[in-house]
């Protein structure tokens, strides 16, 4: 009896627990990938940010939206909106060295919500991950390991097993557990459990496929096996990371299905940073025994070996180890704290406070997505108000029911003061009305606009298409550079359809507007 309630024990130990490595390269990952992120919205801080930008929320001076708050809010010029930006960048630079990491993950939350609150129209569902999981990043031990805080806190840091437990971890667990099946529930079409065409779908989106996705899509045969493989492997893999025997297999299992699973998604379909935000939510939870495996294996490797001799010994890497930071060995006397002669009852409160905001924001967040997909439990108005304040609110609805099956392509023209026309979005041949413009997917400067775009074809965004011309009207005309000036600018949208079975369908011109210039 006692053999089996230590296996069990130690296999629900295994289930709850994060390694110590695996969050220090969630920080490092996550944080290039913000940094990246915040140097391509600098590029478009006028458009997007400014006062006058297209689809900014809230007025000047007004710190709060109807939701949440935005440090974007109190000034509406563009330099302010470049300079939150540039803290965004900072900020995102000391969390990946690990510089007194949970007080810049703090405030770095502070300013990714304050920025994805001042335009709600270019976010996109990786948006919504990056700010729940940097939300659970403030609660766990993220600078522990390869970081400034590391380094400087050796003797401390290293004396902490890599195998790390605590009330949080349950909550990240759940939170990419939640990401998957609420996503496969979402998935209640035919096309997605019973004819298994989605991919097919999805595939056939040129303001998404990549060129690796074009050719998968001859493929017809493999289309359907690949869908089932998708819909099933979202629904039931948070078995594979939370079962109890042998967890840390099963765990490791999952995790290498969904870095599948995203790896496909982002080489097949160009939908912005989500997937490479999703794949650090899944190494977050690799398990010590897996990380401990795949050391041993290294350490045996000869090659490896070879090369690790060969850095120990190279002059550019020995002048580098000169730069590390050296260890804070100034010793802090406790009886300084009211709270030490209490240590055990300060752990056991703390830890009672964690369990509690755990058990709060999973068992909200487990709900949120409930009546996203058709639930109809009634949170009460202030559990909500509070949700949303934190931005914890979330849609994991991925294509889904089904992929679009509109498509098409934007024909802008200007007119200019001399009678010729100009194409004002991306490449020349999109002036072409009767042609899908190749390798469209990649006309787009970013995935912002790519969003703005997609969104401006929808009816409850008429206004937005008149502000995007405006603020044409206005690059173009204030150009130095520019001497024929614009008289006015028409926008078109070319309808295309996704037919079953490969079909084509006969393009369909649509006028979405013009505006004249000033």
């Amino acid at each position: 009896m006692n053999k089996i309630t230590s296996f069990l024990s130690k296999n629900i130990e295994d289930i709850v627990s994060l390694d110590l490595r695996a969050l220090a390269v969630f920080r490092i990952t996550l944080g290039l990938i913000l940094l990246i992120d915040m140097i391509d919205r600098l590029k478009d801080a006028n458009i997007f940010y400014a006062i006058n930008g297209v689809g900014v929320n809230g007025n000047s001076n007004s710190l709060f939206t109807d939701i949440s708050f935005s440090l974007n809010n109190l000034n509406g010029d563009v330099k302010f909106q470049i300079a939150i930006l540039l803290t965004g960048v900072l900020l995102s630079v000391l969390f990946i060295i690990g510089f007194k990491t949970r007080f810049t993950t703090i405030l770095l939350w502070i300013v990714v919500v304050s920025i994805q609150n001042r335009n709600f129209l270019i976010l996109q569902g990786g948006d919504d991950y990056m700010r729940v999981l940097l939300l659970w990043a403030m609660f766990l031990p993220i600078g522990c390991r390869f970081s400034y805080d590391y380094f400087r806190n050796k003797t401390r840091f290293k004396k902490l097993e890599n195998k790390y437990i605590s009330p949080v971890n349950i909550g990240l667990i759940f939170q990419v557990i939640f990401l998957y099946y609420f996503s496969a529930l979402s998935k209640n079409d035919p096309i997605w459990n019973k004819d298994f065409t989605a991919i097919y779908y999805a595939l056939s989106l040129d303001i998404f496929v990549t060129w690796f996705g074009r050719i998968l899509l001859t493929f017809r045969d493999l289309l359907r096996p690949l869908t089932a493989f998708v819909y099933y492997l979202e629904y039931y893999v948070g078995l594979l990371l939370v079962q109890p025997i042998y967890n840390w297999v099963t765990r490791t299992l999952g995790i290498i299905l969904i870095l599948g699973l995203h790896f496909g998604i982002g080489s097949t379909l160009d939908v912005g940073p989500f997937p490479w935000i999703a794949m650090c939510g899944a190494l977050a939870l690799l398990p010590t025994q897996a990380i401990d495996f795949g050391i041993n294996l290294l350490r045996n490797d000869k090659r490896i070996n070879k090369l690790i001799a060969k850095l120990g010994s190279n002059h550019l890497w020995l002048t580098l180890l000169k730069y590390l930071p050296k260890e804070n060995r100034s010793l802090k006397r406790e009886n300084k704290y009211i709270f030490s002669k209490y240590k055990e009852n300060v752990f056991i409160l703390s830890t009672l406070i964690l369990s509690v905001f755990t058990f709060a924001i999973t068992f909200v967040s487990y709900i949120w997505n409930e009546n996203n997909n058709g639930a109809n439990i009634t949170l009460p108005t202030q559990v909500r108000s509070v949700f949303n304040f934190i931005r914890m609110d979330q849609d994991w609805a991925m294509f889904a029911p089904y992929p679009f099956t509109e498509d098409g392509w934007y024909v802008i023209l200007g007119h200019k003061k001399s009678g010729e026309i100009e194409s004002l979005f991306g490449a020349n041949e999109k002036t072409n009305f009767d042609k899908f413009p190749d390798n469209y997917s990649q006309d787009f400067k970013n995935e912002r606009w790519r969003k703005l775009m997609t969104n401006l074809w929808y009816d409850r965004y008429t206004s937005k298409r008149t502000d995007l011309l405006n603020y044409m009207c206005d690059e173009w005309n204030h150009d130095p550079n520019k001497q024929d000036k614009l008289v006015s600018i028409d926008m078109f949208y070319m309808l295309d359809r996704t037919l079953p079975d490969f079909q084509k369908f006969n393009i369909e011109k649509t006028n979405l507007g013009s505006v004249t210039c000033q």
